[in-house]
Order: C-alpha cells, then sequence, then structure tokens
C-alpha cells in the first residue's frame, strides 16, 4: 500500500489498486474451479473470456474516472493473480498432504492398505 496523491487529486491509499486485485482474484478462482470440475471444455474457455474481460474492464474503469494510475492497476493484477496461485498452491500441498496420510493410515487387511511382501519359506 502505497499513499499518494492520486490522479483526481485525492490522496487515498493509491498502489495497488484494490479493485482490480479482488477482480483479477476472483475471475482466476472461478476459471480454477472450473478447471476441476467436468465444465465442457468450450463452457470452461467462454468463462475464461469473460472473467478475462470483465477484469479488463474494471481495470479501464479505475484508469477512465483518473482514480489510478497505470502502474496500480497493473500491480492490482498482479496481486491478485499471486494470491490466487499461492492459494491454490497451497490448496493441492494440503491435499497431497491429506492424501497421503489416509493412504499410510489403512491397517493391513483394510480395502485400500498394501499387502505385505510374501515370504518365501524353506
Amino acid at each position: 500500500m502505497v499513499d499518494r496523491q492520486r490522479p483526481d487529486g485525492n490522496g487515498a491509499l493509491l498502489y495497488p489498486s484494490g479493485h482490480v486485485a479482488v477482480a483479477t482474484a476472483a475471475a482466476m478462482t472461478v476459471v480454477l474451479v472450473l478447471r476441476a470440475t467436468q465444465a465442457p471444455p468450450r463452457t470452461r474457455v467462454r468463462v475464461a473470456w469473460l472473467a478475462a474481460w470483465l477484469v479488463l474492464v474494471i481495470a479501464a474503469a479505475r484508469l477512465v474516472q483518473t482514480v489510478h494510475y497505470v502502474t496500480d492497476v497493473v500491480g492490482g493484477a498482479a496481486v491478485g493473480l499471486a494470491v490466487t496461485c499461492w492459494a491454490a498452491l497451497a490448496i493441492t500441498a494440503v491435499r497431497r498432504l491429506c492424501a497421503h496420510i489416509v493412504a499410510r493410515s489403512h491397517l493391513p487387511g483394510e480395502p485400500g492398505a498394501s499387502r505385505p511382501a510374501q515370504v518365501e519359506r524353506p
């Protein structure tokens, strides 16, 4: 957060654009969630384009209203993208860790448990 003069003269916090950061994070989240579903590829592509378009409209609106500089809007998009990617990686890591823990917790003879190697007797 940077406290500098906005293009319209207001001295409120300026960098990065919170509107663009939230819009980018929401758009990326929708795209990632749809990717994980059984939605048809055509639907996923359409939703991705719509999400990108909405982010661009919000970014353009912040510039046209002269409440942000271009760097503020680009920084907001970068923050939204970074937060979403970090959250997706964290969720993936936790899911893998939980799956690993569950796989190791099965008792012998239970479904999903690995069978011990058979020992040959002389």
